[in-house]
């Protein structure tokens, strides 16, 4: 049996010719280190049912508040890291971060959460471009050595953190079976 199909709708013959191509899987976009922050988001939305007692809807919208801040506003960081300088967007971040991560254990109304949710997401905005502008602003002519052990680093921490939660997680849920 030939390896195309005869009839009114058939391949052209100069491609018969030419042996079936092997067909692969295409390449996976890189996912921008979102993994490290499934342990972060469990515990929030943990803290969020549990602790706070909120609906499945309201934890639903916090978390994507927060991404959609985020990765909306990642231009805003890098436009800023640019023009202002990386090191006090850096700084800047950390210090929403902060804030964003305080109105999270501190608040308890809606209003609030979606307040802090949008503040870490705007922290995480500024942060991670700036320290993008950072690094290859002080690598020079070294860009590709700097940003390989950036990112050894980077995810190096990500194993051990996800492994806490891993056994906080089975732990908890041990706890509330009992």
């Amino acid at each position: 049996m030939p390896p195309y199909p005869r009839g009114p709708h058939r391949e052209d013959p100069r491609r018969r010719a030419r042996p079936p191509t092997r067909r692969t899987a295409p390449p996976r976009q890189p996912v921008r280190r979102q993994h490290r922050l499934l342990p972060a988001r469990a515990v929030l939305a943990g803290h969020l049912t549990d602790d706070l007692g909120r609906s499945a809807a309201a934890v639903g919208l916090v978390l994507g508040l927060r991404n959609l801040s985020r990765q909306g506003l990642f231009p805003i960081g890098g436009s800023a890291a640019d023009r202002l300088g990386a090191r006090g967007v850096i700084i800047t971040g950390c210090g929403l971060r902060t804030l964003g991560f305080s109105l999270f254990a501190l608040g308890d109304a809606l209003p609030v959460l979606i307040a802090a949710s949008l503040l870490s997401g705007l922290a995480g905005a500024l942060f991670n471009p700036a320290v993008r502008t950072y690094v290859a602003q002080e690598a020079g002519d070294r860009k590709a050595e700097a940003f390989a052990l950036f990112n050894v680093f980077a995810t190096a921490g990500a194993r051990p953190v996800r492994c806490w939660a891993a056994v906080c997680c089975c732990s908890a849920a041990a706890g509330r079976r009992r």
